[in-house]
């Protein structure tokens, strides 16, 4: 096992060098690859009809890579994909080269896709936190400035009015807004580009309001309730991390101790070690094993993202 590690080490320093010695970037491979996924494949109409239905998915990685490529739109950081995708591209190659290491081929197709989806995961374990936060600072912001829309009647003086006590991100956007509106007199326009800088269905709705309050002031009344309903939005979210705090952390205790657990078995029973890695029943229990822990953790992220409406 030690010779495999050393000789796979040898493989990717012997690599690393013969890229940098032909001046070939990783970087643009990978890019190019990311490319191919993401671009517009042939389908019959046929299938078109069966996705929409729900009877077909889309491939599970494409899927993944299309939600990351959404989250860095959202965030603003749409030029790092092709440097998640890259590192995803390492940890499956570090995944295949460790089940050569250890000569177990039942692990090596598990390994590679499980731990290529990891930086994904982790894209994804942060846009449900910005989520948080974004719903947090827009609960606020909605809610001061519908208060003073509602005394003055003018948009453009409430949002001057509350700016300084809107937090960043949030407040950039209604920077913008007033910015827009400087340079356009349509404030109906300025609201329909601030409606869809931020990917919030309660604020859309909220900014939908706001452009018929510009034509029929009596509309106003219907903004408090929305905001309404972002906080008891926030107060369901908050319950629902309470409940789920637990289980969370039990289920994740659990994950740990049964990955180290394997190591661990080196000193607790060396033959018991020995037996995972070279007898075909062992590898197979290794590979089910790692199968069903990949699953269980992808399952849980999915479970505890925040509700959105």
């Amino acid at each position: 096992m030690i010779q495999g590690i050393l000789g796979i080490v040898i493989f990717f320093l012997l690599t690393i060098g013969l890229f940098n010695i032909l001046n070939i970037n990783f970087l643009s491979i990978t890019n190019e690859g990311l490319n191919y996924l993401m671009s517009e494949k042939k389908v019959n109409i046929k299938e078109k009809v069966n996705i929409i239905k729900g009877k077909k998915k889309e491939n599970y990685i494409i899927e993944q890579i299309k939600k990351v490529s959404y989250i860095l739109e959202v965030t603003n950081k749409k030029k790092q994909l092709p440097l998640i995708f890259a590192i995803a591209c390492i940890c499956s190659l570090a995944g295949i080269s460790l089940c050569v290491a250890i000569n177990n081929i039942y692990l090596m197709p598990i390994l590679a896709i499980g731990l290529f989806l990891v930086p994904f995961l982790v894209m994804e374990i942060q846009m449900n936190l910005y989520k948080e936060e974004l719903t947090l600072e827009l609960e606020t912001a909605m809610s001061i400035i519908t208060t003073s829309y509602l005394r003055t009647e003018n948009i453009i003086m409430s949002v001057k009015e509350n700016l300084d006590f809107i937090n960043p991100p949030l407040q950039q956007y209604f920077k913008d807004f007033l910015i827009n509106t400087q340079i356009n007199p349509n404030i109906e326009y300025s609201l329909k580009i601030l409606q869809n800088s931020i990917e919030n269905k309660i604020f859309k709705e909220w900014c939908e309001a706001l452009i018929s309050c510009q034509s029929n002031h009596t509309l106003k009344t219907v903004l408090n309730p929305i905001v309404a309903k972002l906080s008891d939005l926030q107060v369901v979210n908050n319950e629902l991390d309470m409940l789920f705090s637990k289980p969370k952390n039990d289920f994740l205790t659990m994950v740990g101790m049964v990955v180290i657990g394997i190591p661990f078995l080196l000193l607790i029973n060396k033959n018991w070690f020995i037996a995972i890695l070279t007898t075909e029943i062992g590898k197979i229990s290794l590979a089910v094993g790692t199968t069903l822990i990949f699953y269980s953790v992808f399952r849980v992220i999915k479970l505890v993202k925040p509700l959105e409406e």
